[in-house]
């Protein structure tokens, strides 16, 4: 966010370029959007393929968060996590997670298919704490979503908000044939309503 106070400084060189040398005006501009083009599409073709770097994921055991030094791998393959859900009853459950993060991706896999809450602190969740209310699923039961580098132990944070929260498995997610992340899935029954989004 600090780069866009940059935006009219850079419009303003541009702008007097222009006025005193066309050329080199149009030399710059061409410059930057064959750049431009170049990182998007490097981009893009990283998070799809893995072209670059596609590294098999560590082992670890699910406390154990990992950092994944490719960080498109980490928004590549969630709709992998539609497939997983489907074979699963989905009857009147919802789907919820503890960062605004994960809430970005599964909402993006999954393309709204599921009812989607944020139940985490201010920091964690950001704006995904109020884009549904919470209590419009009070008695329902709800999958919790957590990735091993944003891991945490949904009974920790949410014992007193459910029933009972029962582990599912996990899924390895797949790019190009290689395992670059686990996702891990928790039922969670009988939501009671009432998470705290201030002062966790």
């Amino acid at each position: 966010i600090g780069y866009m106070s940059l935006a009219p400084l850079t419009g303003l060189f541009y702008y007097s370029l222009l006025q005193r040398r066309r050329k080199l005006f149009n030399f710059y501009a061409a410059f930057h959007l064959v750049l431009l083009l170049i990182v998007a599409g490097t981009a893009i073709l990283q998070t799809k393929t893995g072209f670059i770097m596609n590294e098999p994921l560590a082992e670890t055991s699910i406390p154990e968060k990992t950092r994944l030094r490719d960080l498109t791998a980490e928004i590549s393959g969630w709709d992998q996590v539609g497939t997983y859900l489907s074979e699963l009853d989905m009857e009147e459950k919802f789907l919820f997670t503890h960062r605004w993060e994960l809430g970005g991706y599964i909402t993006h896999g999954l393309r709204g298919e599921y009812p989607l809450i944020c139940l985490g602190n201010l920091n964690r969740a950001r704006g995904y704490a109020f884009w549904q209310d919470q209590d419009e699923f009070i008695g329902q039961d709800g999958i919790f979503i957590s990735s091993a580098r944003y891991f945490a132990d949904p009974l920790e944070l949410y014992q007193d908000y459910f029933e009972d929260i029962e582990y599912l498995g996990e899924l390895p997610l797949i790019r190009q044939g290689i395992k670059v992340k686990k996702i891990y899935f928790y039922l969670a029954r009988n939501f009671s309503g009432g998470f705290p989004v201030f002062g966790i």
